[in-house]
């Protein structure tokens, strides 16, 4: 199980692709393919050196295996190919899971009496989680109110649900995850999260997350600002 999530993404994709260029922009690291399709990872300062220019010209596949990478900024830059190849606007339109922003990735569930488990502090996600008898938000340096992420062991195996983000992956704590959380309902959230149903073999829900259709804009914006991506995309849910 520990590296099946990271086999699947990379395995799947085609050989022949190859990466045209990396960005590690202030915010988020953008990867485009040789079939111009656009994906990012959420970006983390590293010791990435010139990873990123060395990317160039590679088989994507090559690339994404960068993932498995010990550097969150390497790692990163292998989950930006990996989301250029999934989160791409046909496949948005073949797997039919596009939804509006406004649609929350537990959008259907029943959330009565139930205890749910937030790995990471997350916008909007407070808000959505009424009627929960319990909210666990799990953090490395928590606040008032959350729990650090030493909890988890402990608390998620309680938990009816747990959302995790796509920064799980970079940081290589997805399979720990996924390992207390065997008696939940798992969901992955946030734009850094692929667009690949298979995913759910490992015991993942529901997959949440951004494809970028305004490439060109999104390219330009990434150089120069940091901040939200979800302006420049499409939101999809697969459940």
């Amino acid at each position: 199980m520990e590296n099946m999530p990271y086999d699947i993404l990379i395995n799947g994709i085609p050989q022949e692709l190859r990466v045209e260029e990396v960005l590690p922009g202030a915010s988020w690291t953008s990867a485009r393919l040789s079939n111009g399709s656009v994906g990012i990872a959420a970006h983390f300062a590293g010791n990435a050196g010139n990873l990123a220019a060395s990317m160039t010209g590679m088989s994507a596949r090559d690339a994404a295996g960068s993932v498995n990478d010990c550097d969150c900024e390497a790692a990163g830059m292998g989950l930006a190919v990996i989301n250029a190849f999934y989160n791409s606007v046909s496949r948005l339109s073949e797997l039919d899971c596009g939804v509006s922003y406004e649609t929350f990735c537990t959008d259907g569930l029943d959330l009565i009496g139930k205890t749910v488990g937030v790995i990471g502090r997350m916008r909007r996600t407070a808000e959505h989680l009424f009627g929960a008898k319990q909210v666990y938000i799990f953090e490395l340096e928590p606040r008032d109110g959350e729990r650090p992420a030493s909890d988890e062991a402990l608390l998620l195996p309680v938990c009816d649900i747990v959302i995790a983000t796509g920064t799980s992956l970079m940081n290589h704590t997805l399979p720990e995850i996924l390992e207390y959380s065997k008696s939940a309902l798992v969901i992955f959230l946030g734009p850094s999260v692929p667009m690949c149903p298979d995913l759910r073999s490992c015991g993942i829900e529901r997959l949440s997350g951004l494809v970028i259709s305004e490439k060109d804009a999104f390219w330009s914006w990434n150089q120069v600002s940091r901040g939200s991506p979800m302006s420049f995309g499409k939101s999809f849910l697969i459940r």
